[in-house]
């Protein structure tokens, strides 16, 4: 069902303007420039729409995105409405355009989206995501409403002061535990931050109540009417059904790009689902979770069968585990654990599910009693492939906290809770989809037939009408959220439409699941990275994503005076990484090389480092055979079993974790960290970049780890570059294309506070082998090292530009004869070259140590260097209020001045009025004000005369001096962009 657009948008040349009942926003735009565009929230009835042009209608306002030198205003412009909830219209978004607003202030047929001829084609190949983002919102799965709280519970809304907060900067915070249904907040902060620092409360309760502006919730929201009948009272009583399923924004992604847990304890997947009945005088609620198993997993690669990866160890993961959960019974009560996963030893689960047990036992006997309860339900085993009916087994396991939670109910008569739901149950499978989906479905439809049985109206399980329209509703959210996720609907939806499994539904179902899941293999394994990139934009989570576009946002983010202030809410704590470089050439360790292993690791150390970085080359020999057929995973599991007894034989009695290991075919990277510095360790993620045989192969290649250790985002990169004596351009092009191709979530290597690169980099010697020999019999390795083409291509600005290699006393690693001193005394003899090495950059860092160590089993010998980083770790309270404190301070200072959009009073300089967080032209300086009053609509006229004319392709007020840009109204104290 579709309905009449709401929001007028209007065009003139050099602003757009969207128009709602009371209030309008104004962007004003200088094309073919690329100075900020201007923003200002007006009455309407102060709006000189007559010198605008209707362009459109649109549904509403959904934020800015900004790319490149333009900036996109995003609306919805069709939608239909799914159902009504308490008097108000729910909408499905259809379609979401993005306008750009620089070239639309200049031509109005940017406006005419309906016309393929003003259109931008789609290109596939086109790093731009705005189109992306537009396909994203326009996919059928975000809903809104301007009148109804779509983002919390029933409970939450009408046990809380406020039962319909606005859009506001605070209440869009990571603190605010209903902001992470809010997908939108990103794009919306611009406006937002508008809205909180220049209207009045009066202005900002009228922007509100608007709608011109919309929060975007994605998931489900499905309504129905069910007749139900009394046992006492004849007739039937028709009731309005909603099941609203809410997904978290935090940790969002497609199936198999966003797993698990985060270190801040949000988790893949998370949706609220509520199920909500209007039944007379009361409003009935029930709430349920599901969510990803809260540790840190993956399944990355082709994936055909389930193979999972634990990515950090039990101890890494209890931390977050713990603020998980903490959250939870924060916002929800009592939780019990549902965990659908297999329990056979044989399962590709098994391992996931039993860590899983493991942290939920731990942390329930660490919280009051039954806060947090753990139920195993293997739901394959108990289900058997279609033996639907057995799910009541779960009811039956679950029964004690179902009446102990109990649910929420509302009187809208007497406006007064009569019961509240005081614990949730968190379910989970492996994708939280189909599983997930029919033990919700299941355990709802339960505490339901409780609530309505004790409203009088007896057994609803056996009214045929009723149980198709329940199943319907939880066959659709089901489906749903598993289109969001896997790209296709979800699994086996015969039973939860019809309650049943039929033999023609079998096999019917059988085809339809093999069709599913060759569709899900397909979106998951080549659609999904650029949704997953295309979710991380409109979140906010690709680096320094920022609108810089817009005056408005610009001075308000400003803290001018912060940064000679920093010592105030910035310290820094000295923490040291020890990291070594080994290229072992195919050999493992025994138990016989502990002893040089230990020298290498702990001689001369002053104290146990924070963290152990190890790269390692080469676990197997680079042949052709070994690199197809050889088991580099199993490898790598040994080295990190090796590397870690030998971390752990510190003098310090120090015990360190691990914190991540990966494998590139022969190329490995381990980090280790010390028990007590997991809690300063989090975002951790990584990234690969082959560069063998063109990028096609493994072989050669690089591996980043990239982490925050307290407030310093570090980043570590193992490399293996090409062989050979001559191919300086092809290692120094390797550098460049790992530089450029690692990627985490979004941020590039350049975007950290301190980089390492550790590995065997393979840069020569540029002198004949006689004369290198001849060099070291002398121990001249001064003259040899200005011949070292490492330090010639950065000289040359080839490789490695601004990073920093400690001073080189040590001999050449490369090449030995194994177990010898000798340096290579094959018939090929390789010329001796520093071909290991550790090169930094960054700021708050001192190099202690940089040498070789004698292990002797390889070709080469290991390298080392031990780091202190001056790591930050900033106050952000503190910092907020500093910056604060200054804005207030400049905008004091600054009040006087005005802007091209603020009123002059006849045009006199001396006449200009304070306005607030515009722009003075003549002296190009930022222009804000807290210390005016913020604008009130009852300041404005109501009258349209005199306002400033339509720029026009002959007279443009961009071009105009600024006294005369913009005229007033007589009668006004100020104009209304003022």
């Amino acid at each position: 069902m579709s309905t009449i657009p709401r929001i007028g948008l209007l065009w003139r040349h050099g602003a757009i303007m969207l128009r709602a009942s009371k209030i309008a926003l104004v962007l004003a735009a200088a094309p073919n420039d690329s100075s900020p565009a201007h923003a200002a929230f007006i009455p309407t009835s102060a709006a000189d729409s007559a010198s605008y042009s209707l362009s459109r209608q649109i549904y509403a306002l959904v934020g800015l995105a900004q790319y490149d030198d333009e900036l996109y205003l995003g609306v919805i412009t069709e939608a239909d409405v799914v159902g009504e909830l308490e008097s108000s219209p729910i909408y499905r978004v259809r379609s979401c355009t993005f306008i750009p607003l620089r070239r639309a202030c200049a031509d109005f047929s940017a406006l005419d989206f309906d016309s393929k001829q003003h259109q931008q084609p789609e290109d596939p190949n086109s790093s731009n995501p705005i189109q992306s983002l537009s396909r994203l919102l326009s996919s059928g799965t975000f809903y809104f409403s301007p009148s109804f709280d779509l983002f919390r519970s029933a409970q939450l809304r009408f046990t809380s002061d406020h039962h319909t907060p606005a859009l506001t900067s605070d209440s869009t915070s990571d603190s605010v535990s209903s902001s992470r249904f809010i997908w939108n907040k990103h794009i919306l902060s611009p406006l937002l931050a508008i809205r909180d620092h220049e209207l009045d409360v009066e202005a900002q309760s009228d922007l509100d109540e608007s709608g011109l502006m919309v929060g975007l919730m994605q998931g489900f929201v499905g309504v129905a009417l069910v007749s139900l009948r009394s046992e006492s009272v004849v007739g039937t009583t028709v009731a309005r059904v909603a099941v609203i399923s809410r997904l978290s924004c935090r940790r969002a992604g497609t199936r198999f790009k966003s797993r698990g847990l985060d270190d801040y304890g949000n988790v893949a997947n998370f949706a609220e689902t509520e199920v909500m009945v209007y039944n007379k005088s009361q409003l009935f609620s029930f709430v349920e979770l599901r969510g990803s198993v809260p540790a840190f997993w993956e399944q990355r690669g082709l994936q055909v069968v389930h193979k999972i990866d634990l990515t950090r160890g039990s101890e890494l993961t209890y931390p977050a585990f713990t603020k998980h959960f903490q959250d939870l019974i924060d916002n929800y009560g009592k939780v019990n654990v549902v965990n659908l996963l297999s329990n056979r030893e044989d399962s590709p689960e098994y391992e996931l599910s039993q860590q899983f047990r493991e942290h939920t036992v731990r942390l329930s006997h660490a919280l009051a009693p039954d806060n947090l309860r753990y139920t195993s339900f293997d739901f394959h085993s108990v289900v058997n492939r279609t033996n639907f009916d057995r799910l009541s087994a779960l009811v039956d396991v679950t029964r004690g906290s179902m009446d102990d939670y109990g649910y929420f109910v509302y009187d809208t008569a007497a406006k007064t809770p009569v019961t509240v739901q005081e614990g949730v149950f968190r379910t989970n499978c492996l994708d939280c989809l189909d599983r997930t989906n029919y033990a919700q479905m299941v355990l709802a439809k339960d505490v339901l037939r409780a609530y309505l049985t004790s409203c009088g109206y007896g057994d609803v399980t056996t009214d045929g009408y009723y149980t198709q329209q329940i199943n319907a509703l939880w066959a659709d959210n089901g489906d749903a959220l598993s289109k969001i996720s896997a790209g296709t609907g979800a699994l086996k939806t015969s039973f939860a439409r019809k309650g049943k499994q039929t033999m023609l539904g079998n096999i019917t179902g059988i085809l339809d699941d093999a069709a599913k899941s060759v569709n899900r293999f397909y979106a998951s394994n080549f659609q999904d990275s650029q949704k997953q990139e295309t979710i991380s934009f409109l979140l906010g989570n690709v680096g320094r994503n920022e609108v810089t576009l817009l005056w408005n946002t610009m001075n308000l983010k400003s803290g001018p005076g912060t940064d000679n202030r920093s010592n105030e809410f910035l310290r820094r704590e000295k923490m040291s990484v020890w990291m070594g470089t080994w290229n072992v050439n195919g050999v493992l360790p025994t138990g016989k090389d502990n002893a040089s292993i230990n020298a290498w690791l702990f001689d001369g150390l002053e104290e146990p480092p924070h963290m152990y970085v190890f790269g390692v080359q080469e676990m197997i020999q680079l042949t052709a055979g070994q690199v197809i057929t050889a088991d580099t995973d199993s490898l790598r599991q040994k080295w990190d079993s090796i590397l870690l007894q030998a971390v752990n034989r510190n003098p310090y009695e120090v015990e360190y974790v691990e914190l991540r290991s990966l494998h590139l075919v022969a190329l490995a990277i381990f980090v280790y960290v010390r028990v007590d510095s997991i809690p300063h360790v989090r975002n951790v993620e990584y990234a690969k970049e082959k560069t063998g045989l063109g990028g096609m192969a493994g072989n050669k290649g690089g591996i980043g780890v990239s982490l925050k250790y307290h407030d310093t985002r570090i980043l570590f990169v193992t490399a293996h570059l090409a062989a050979g004596n001559s191919n300086v351009n092809e290692r120094n092009r390797d550098y460049t294309t790992i530089t450029n191709g690692l990627n985490f979530q979004g941020r590039p290597t350049s975007d950290h506070d301190v980089i390492f690169w550790l590995g065997d980099f393979n840069y020569r010697t540029n002198l004949p082998n006689d004369e290198v020999r001849e060099l070291l019999e002398v121990g001249d390795t001064e003259t040899m090292l200005s011949y070292d083409q490492l330090q010639l291509s950065q000289a040359a600005g080839e490789a490695f530009v601004g990073f920093t290699e400690g001073q080189i006393h040590f001999f050449p690693t490369y090449k030995y004869d194994h177990n010898t001193d000798d340096y290579d005394t094959s018939e090929k003899a390789r010329t001796p070259s520093w071909t290991d090495r550790i090169l930094y950059k960054g700021q708050e860092l001192r190099q202690r140590r940089y040498e070789r160590a004698e292990i002797k089993i390889s070709d080469h010998r290991p390298v080392f260097s031990v780091f202190d980083i001056n790591v930050a770790i900033v106050d952000v309270q503190k910092k907020n209020a500093i910056e604060r404190e200054a804005r207030n301070r400049t905008m004091s200072a600054r009040s006087g001045r005005s802007s091209p959009m603020s009123a002059t009073n006849g045009g006199g300089a001396a006449n200009r009025v304070p306005t607030g967080n515009l722009i003075d032209l003549e002296e190009a300086t930022v222009v804000t004000s807290d210390t005016v009053p913020r604008k009130s609509f009852d300041s404005f006229g109501s009258g349209n005369e005199h306002l400033p004319p339509p720029s026009s392709e002959t007279s443009k007020w961009w071009e105009t001096k600024v006294d005369e840009a913009w005229w007033t109204r007589p009668t006004a104290a100020r104009n209304p962009f003022g």
